[in-house]
């Protein structure tokens, strides 16, 4: 072994064995050197609520492991699948004859994935699915990732932070919807629950490809309804293209930015649809028709949402997919994507003239994940969040195939499931025998409705 690197088990106050590893004269240690049980128990609790509501766990670090163990405790009853992964080929060889790990990985609920190699990593990664998993993450064990998988420690180390930062605010989220329930307007007779059956709906994100669609899109607005995520509204406004309604789901205050410049008349013609979680002082400000959605995985908005006939919308963990959802709620059978480019097409995160335009350096590519591109001729990259959505909505298309799905970006990722087209083509091709106009008046009056009404 190299003289600058190397293992060593140390006795903890307790009679336990810890691990350190030493490189280059640091010392990191993997768990407590006085009690690494009480430490795993303590860290495993701010994971628990998360831990149990999933199907499958995923840890990286195997390091001694305690605090797999504990997760194995708190799961007793759930039983979940739990998958541990380590990229240390080196540490694992060292402690897998130790009695702990050996009881460790017995048991039969537990299956452990250790390898070095790069592009069987990137393979391993693709398939969590953070709907279905739950990735916790052990910071010992990050740290001592090998520095020829620098890019993948990088990736797991922006979701740590990520994942704390989401456990950090879930009491916000909770004291949000606490607050919005109040004086919320919900659909609790569920008036909007296939309203637009016979409507070819639009779903628009705000992509770096949504330029390509806007001349489109304007010709033809009176022969769709079109919902559009919150980024897509200024765009949208700016090119004298009226939506029926946006969506917002995020919970930062500044998510007011996506309307604040819109005159107020402008917005009392567009209703907004948003999750209990978003910020009150963001909903308190527009002026518009305002629904709140009940959000699919938060205790209160489901139990309201049985004892009512309001939807129970499938969030997807993004603003696009919560709104994939509440349009096949409303009731589309044909639905067509638009600037929904799931990739940083042309080295944008976002479509110009939004406030997230952002530029990619091209240092950042050895990070992203390489994907199809839409017109299956070539590649484009995304990041792990945007690979993340575009599973769930290929499952989602599966899941319904009762529905026709085209899409009609132009640019970003292939999506499976989808007859990719361009937008004239889709407005020729939709079965559409009513006229659209009709479905968006019965939307406008039933939303204004549910409005007037003093439900919350």
């Amino acid at each position: 072994m190299d003289v600058k690197k190397r293992i060593e088990l140390i006795t903890t106050k307790t009679n336990e064995i810890t691990c350190q590893f030493i490189f280059n004269n640091k010392r990191i240690l993997l768990h407590s050197l006085y009690n690494p049980q009480k430490e795993a128990q303590e860290f495993v609790r701010s994971h628990i609520e998360q831990i149990r509501s999933k199907k499958k766990i995923i840890v990286y670090g195997l390091g001694c492991g305690y605090h797999i163990s504990e997760i194995i405790e708190a799961t007793r009853d759930t039983k979940q699948e739990i998958e541990v992964w380590d990229f240390n080929v080196e540490l694992y060889n060292f402690v897998k004859n130790e009695k702990q790990i050996v009881n460790l990985l017995n048991n039969d609920r537990i299956t452990l994935y250790v390898d070095d190699n790069q592009q069987r990593i990137m393979s391993q990664w693709k398939r969590f699915d953070d709907q279905r998993d739950y990735l916790i993450i052990h910071p010992a064990s990050l740290r001592i990732i090998p520095e020829s998988l620098s890019a993948f420690k990088n990736i797991l180390e922006t979701f740590k932070v990520n994942v704390n930062s989401m456990l950090m605010h879930q009491e916000r989220l909770n004291e949000h919807f606490d607050i919005n329930i109040k004086k919320a307007k919900i659909d609790r007779s569920g008036l909007l629950n296939n309203l637009l059956e016979s409507a070819p709906m639009i779903l628009v994100a705000a992509g770096p490809s949504l330029q390509k669609s806007i001349e489109m899109l304007r010709k033809y607005q009176d022969k769709v309804f079109i919902g559009c995520v919150g980024t897509a509204l200024k765009p949208l406004l700016s090119n004298n293209i009226m939506p029926d309604f946006f969506m917002l789901t995020d919970p930062l205050d500044s998510l007011s930015n996506q309307f604040s410049t819109v005159d107020f008349e402008k917005q009392k013609m567009i209703p907004l649809f948003y999750l209990g979680t978003v910020s009150p002082m963001v909903i308190s400000m527009y002026a518009g028709m305002k629904i709140m959605l009940l959000q699919e995985g938060m205790k209160e908005a489901e139990e309201l949402a049985e004892n009512c006939s309001a939807a129970l919308i499938k969030t997807g963990g993004s603003v696009a997919t919560t709104l994939l959802d509440c349009l096949i709620h409303l009731g589309a059978k044909q639905l067509c994507f638009v600037g929904q480019d799931l990739a940083y097409s042309n080295k944008q995160t976002h479509t110009v003239g939004t406030a997230n335009y952002t530029t990619i350096s091209d240092n950042c590519f050895q990070t992203l994940i390489e994907l199809d591109d839409y017109f299956l001729d070539g590649k484009v990259y995304a990041p792990r969040n945007l690979y993340i959505y575009k599973m769930w909505i290929e499952n989602y298309i599966r899941e319904h195939s009762d529905i026709q799905f085209f899409n009609a970006t132009q640019g970003g990722a292939h999506i499976q499931g989808c007859e990719h087209i361009g937008f004239e083509d889709f407005v020729k091709k939709i079965n559409s025998k009513d006229d659209v106009k009709k479905y968006k008046e019965e939307f406008k009056r039933t939303v204004e409705s549910i409005a007037e009404c003093h439900n919350g």
